[in-house]
C-alpha cells in the first residue's frame, strides 16, 4: 500500500487535529457550542481530504457503517442546533461506532510516542501480556 503524503492529504490530517481541538476546548470550556460546532466541522472536512472524496462516501455510508453515520452525524445537527449537552453524547456514541475499529491502530501508535506511550501504560490494566497494546485493549 502506497501511502503518499500529497497537499490535501497534509491540509486534512491538520484540520482533524485542529477539529480535535476545538473540540477538547468546548468541552473544557463547558460545552461552548460554538466551538464544538467549530470543531466538528474541521474533523469532518479533515476526515475526508484526508481519506479522499471517493474514498470518504463508501466510509460514512456503508450498510454496516449506517447506524454510526447517522447517530455521529445527527449529534453534530444537534449541537448545531445549540443543545451540545445532548449531542456529544449521540456524536461520542456515533463517533465510537464508526471509528472504534480504528482504535486498536490509535492505541498502537500512542504506545509509541515516547513520552504519552509511558503514561498510556502507566494507566493500562496489569495483566499477563507484556504488550501494551493488549493491556490498554483488553
Amino acid at each position: 500500500m502506497n501511502i503518499e503524503m500529497n497537499t490535501p492529504r497534509q491540509f486534512g490530517i491538520g484540520l482533524a487535529i485542529f477539529g480535535v481541538t476545538y473540540i477538547c476546548l468546548g468541552i473544557v470550556l463547558f460545552l461552548d457550542a460554538a466551538l464544538l460546532t467549530l470543531g466538528n466541522i474541521l474533523f469532518v472536512v479533515g476526515v475526508v481530504l484526508t481519506i479522499g472524496r471517493q474514498r470518504a462516501m463508501p466510509f460514512f455510508f456503508a450498510r454496516e457503517k449506517t447506524r454510526g453515520s447517522f447517530l455521529f452525524f445527527a449529534g453534530i445537527f444537534v449541537c448545531l442546533y445549540g443543545y451540545p449537552l445532548i449531542g456529544m453524547p449521540i456524536e461520542a456514541w456515533g463517533f465510537f461506532m464508526l471509528f472504534g475499529g480504528f482504535l486498536r491502530t490509535i492505541l498502537t501508535l500512542i504506545v509509541q510516542i515516547p513520552f504519552v506511550g509511558w503514561i498510556a501504560g502507566y494507566f493500562a490494566p496489569q495483566g499477563n501480556s507484556s504488550d501494551p497494546v493488549e493491556q490498554l485493549t483488553s
